[in-house]
């Protein structure tokens, strides 16, 4: 039972130790920073971040246009290469996974929208725009994307090779009769199917976790697994507009590969654009 003497011994150690200024700080650790708010959107947010990306194509052409003809001509010097090595096989795979890489290949073209944004001038230091923030976790998101398009090639040989051998198809002799023949076969639509199930889940990784993630971490610095987890945490909760989104991207990717990609000198810029804009309306970051 505590005594008068022992309440007064308290009340003289209070006085001899202080109190805290606030005590309700004392449960927050220090350097605490709580979670990004990320918004729900809705078509029209997104159809919105898609005008304002052919605005900013419009406000900075040129350079725009010199990051989508350089990802193009990195496309093609891959083509290139798959031809003279008669790795006819790889085409496809790798004409659909140097795609996975282009959130991070557009970090210029986010950097372009956000000096738009604040009123910047444009300028050819855009080029430098990764080292931001340093380039340790662009760097690690990078790393991450590109064993992401490693998986998907090996793969690719591997259900190649379950379908049609370990000797590769001379699809360069093939006429279009005969090739279209060969992939409406059991074996051909077993290729098909199991290649682009694989190949879109692979591509909607990739977006849930880049679609947001990499214009945060150019934005803001924060490291790239909180990038990621908020890329995530925003197609999680606007599953609608983030999938009419990815089906867009998609749609004008998939329209530009029939002209063998030649469009994506123009159409990339603007996706870019517009998907920073799409973050912005998307994450609120915390300053």
């Amino acid at each position: 039972m505590t005594s008068a003497n022992d309440v007064q011994d308290i009340n003289e150690l209070d006085e001899i130790i202080g109190e805290p200024e606030d005590s309700r700080a004392g449960f927050v650790p220090q350097g605490y920073v709580p979670p990004t708010k990320v918004n729900d959107i809705s078509l029209d947010t997104v159809f919105s971040a898609l005008h304002a990306g052919i605005a900013d194509f419009k406000k900075a052409a040129f350079f725009s246009t010199f990051f989508g003809f350089t990802y193009f001509a990195a496309g093609l010097v891959l083509m290139v290469f798959a031809v003279v090595t008669e790795s006819y096989a790889l085409i496809f795979p790798l004409s659909a996974g140097f795609l996975l890489i282009g959130p991070v290949a557009a970090i210029g073209l986010y950097e372009i929208s956000r000096r738009i944004e604040t009123g910047e001038r444009v300028e050819w230091n855009v080029l430098g725009a990764f080292k931001r923030h340093g380039i340790t976790h662009v760097f690690l998101f990078g790393f991450t994307l590109a064993f992401m398009l490693i998986v998907w090639l090996i793969v690719a040989r591997v259900i190649y090779a379950l379908n049609f051998g370990y000797s590769p198809m001379n699809f360069a002799v093939l006429d279009l009769d005969s090739l279209m023949a060969e992939l409406f076969t059991a074996r051909g639509l077993v290729f098909l199917f199991v290649g682009n199930a694989f190949g879109a889940v692979l591509a909607g990784t990739v977006f849930s976790i880049s679609v947001v993630g990499v214009p945060y971490l150019h934005d803001k610095p924060v490291d790239f697994m909180t990038a990621i987890m908020t890329s995530v945490h925003a197609v999680a909760k606007n599953p609608g507009p983030m999938l009419i989104w990815g089906l867009i991207v998609s749609g004008i990717v998939g329209l530009s590969a029939v002209f063998l990609f030649f469009p994506l000198i123009v159409t990339l810029p603007i996706i870019g654009h517009a998907t920073w804009h799409l973050y912005r309306q998307t994450v609120v970051p915390n300053e």
